[in-house]
């Protein structure tokens, strides 16, 4: 009898050999059969400022990379005035060739008089909103309070500058699939900040939101 043998050739392998990555570009929805990457840009210099009026700013801009190469970057908006007391966000933007855009956010605070010294670190809590931490950048005058705003697994943290008469301006900030806020925080008595924020929400549509948090 003949003896007849089954051959399984695996081509698992072989497909993977073959194949290639098939990148969509965005605008023009064509096929490119290479590998697109998105740019990684870090941000040079401090990622918020504060600067009395009528003292300098420096730009330092960002670095962009896509794999090991340089591409440029363009500040999109954001106009810091050093004579003019304000909030001020500046953003960038760095783009790779089929459109892939990755930005970058930077908060300078001009402000009068001297640097602000209430200290208002520490462990709060709100209630059924939870507990939250302030903690003080680098800088005088800014705090940021983390876990304020958690939706959907994504942190939504407040970064906030003392104005030092008793309110803090919240630095126009954005979240991730939310939108972006802008505000006010005031001191209350008993160790309470209450928060009244402004919210553009993704769709452009507006609304509000008001939290209270008590130092523990």
């Amino acid at each position: 009898m003949k003896k007849r043998y089954i051959v399984i050739i695996t081509i698992i392998g072989f497909f993977s050999i073959i194949s290639c990555n098939v990148i969509i570009d965005k605008d023009t929805t064509a096929e490119i059969s290479e590998v697109s990457i998105k740019p990684t840009v870090t941000l040079l210099g401090e990622p918020i400022m504060s600067l009395i009026v009528g003292g300098t700013y420096v730009e330092e801009g960002i670095e962009a990379y896509v794999g090991d190469s340089i591409v440029p970057y363009t500040i999109v908006s954001g106009n810091v005035n050093p004579n003019q007391e304000g909030f001020y966000k500046i953003k960038y933007k760095a783009e790779n060739q089929y459109g892939w855009i990755t930005n970058a956010y930077r908060a300078v605070l001009v402000y009068s008089g001297s640097a602000y010294g209430t200290d208002i670190t520490g462990h709060y809590t709100s209630g059924l909103l939870g507990n939250a931490d302030i903690s003080k950048y680098s800088v005088d005058g800014y705090w940021e309070m983390t876990n304020v705003w958690v939706e959907e697994g994504v942190e939504f943290p407040i970064i906030f500058a003392d104005r030092g008469n008793g309110t803090y301006g919240i630095v126009p900030s954005e979240h991730p699939t939310k939108g972006s806020i802008s505000g006010n925080a005031y001191l209350l008595s008993g160790n309470r900040i209450r928060f009244n924020l402004n919210v553009i929400n993704t769709d452009g549509s507006p609304s509000s939101k008001e939290f209270i948090w008590t130092k523990q």
